[in-house]
């Protein structure tokens, strides 16, 4: 899969022109700007180094893979082992799929009121996830206890 931000190299122009008996030149500085494939926009702000503009796209792609948790949330749901991550490194639920996982997140917000329809589609997947879940604790519970830690 493709990360949502890119580096792309700068367009280097330069402008002259004449100004009475003077020569003028502008030119735009040189660098790298962060590209957003999803928005397809160059992103603001400039990078003069090529690792600079890198190491800022990393952290927004790996910002971009989360799914929209505050902070206390996801370290809960990290500690009753409900978060995982797929094969392209995006948040999840555990045995839901990226895009379920990001409908059940829509569907959990308490604040507005749900359909027949909603409050069915929540259910599911939130039975499915949790069956998912469950096996998740059951086989770390069968690891300890079979492998005790030696004191």
């Amino acid at each position: 899969m493709e990360p949502r931000y890119k580096v792309k190299r700068k367009i280097h122009v330069e402008l002259t022109g004449v100004e009475g008996a003077r020569r003028t030149s502008k030119a735009s500085p040189e660098g790298h700007d962060v590209y957003d494939t999803l928005e397809k926009r160059n992103l603001p702000g400039q990078y003069e180094t090529l690792s600079d503009a890198e190491a800022h796209c990393e952290l927004l792609n790996r910002e971009s893979n989360k799914l929209p948790l505050d902070d206390q949330s996801r370290a809960l749901l990290n500690e009753i082992r409900a978060l995982n991550t797929d094969q392209f490194d995006r948040e999840i639920f555990v045995g839901l799929t990226r895009e379920e996982s990001e409908r059940y997140v829509a569907l959990s917000v308490a604040t507005r009121h749900k359909s027949l329809e909603e409050q069915d589609e929540y259910l599911s997947l939130d039975e499915k996830y949790n069956n998912e879940r469950m096996q998740v604790i059951g086989a770390e519970h069968l690891l300890r206890t079979e492998n005790p830690p030696i004191h």
